[in-house]
């Protein structure tokens, strides 16, 4: 898998993934956020994770189920586009969401 993709905005997510990828993605990972409190998408090394490189996209879960899947398929487009631009050919996708937010395992898995 050249990227493992994962949000930025869910924290248990987003740790599992620095978790495993160690301190030096860790620390690109606060380096970069620490130029843009608000970026859309976060680049780091992948660490001692099997990929070339991590991508963190912002996402935010909604509640109402058409907004929820629109969400979704704009996380996918932004890291698909982000995946080419980057001559990437192959991508891992986490079900996003089906922790502690709690949507559908169902809906994001036919949506995704």
């Amino acid at each position: 898998v050249d990227v493992i993709i994962g949000t930025s905005s869910s924290v248990n997510l987003k740790n599992a993934i620095l978790d495993a990828a160690g301190t030096a993605a860790r620390t690109a990972y606060n380096a970069e956020l620490s130029k843009n409190l608000q970026p859309i998408l976060i680049s780091i090394p992948s660490g001692g994770l099997p990929c070339k490189k991590i991508f963190l996209i912002k996402w935010r879960p909604e509640q109402d189920e058409a907004t929820l899947r629109k969400s979704i398929a704009d996380f996918i487009s932004i890291a698909i586009i982000y995946v080419i631009e980057h001559g990437f050919t192959s991508v891992a996708f986490p079900a996003i969401g089906c922790g502690g937010h709690q949507c559908s395992t169902d809906l994001v898995i036919t949506t995704m």
